[in-house]
């Protein structure tokens, strides 16, 4: 089964990566009733202290476009 996937980089401005976070946090709530969203995941890295990942995985093309 194909799925449809993106790896996503945020950068804060200097030293603002809580503030980013803050408000990319409430689009969880808004993920989980997207219908086909298997993963989406937010990482930080010690190593890029302004810097938030997102891996997100779709069933499909078509349950990405609802994302979007």
């Amino acid at each position: 089964m194909a799925t449809h996937g993106h790896v996503v980089r945020f950068v804060a401005q200097p030293g603002k990566r809580d503030e980013l976070i803050a408000i990319l946090k409430p689009m969880f709530d808004e993920v989980e009733k997207e219908p086909g969203t298997l993963l989406y995941l937010m990482h930080l890295s010690d190593n890029e202290p302004d810097v938030v990942w997102f891996y997100e995985r779709y069933r499909d093309i078509a349950a990405f476009e609802i994302h979007r």
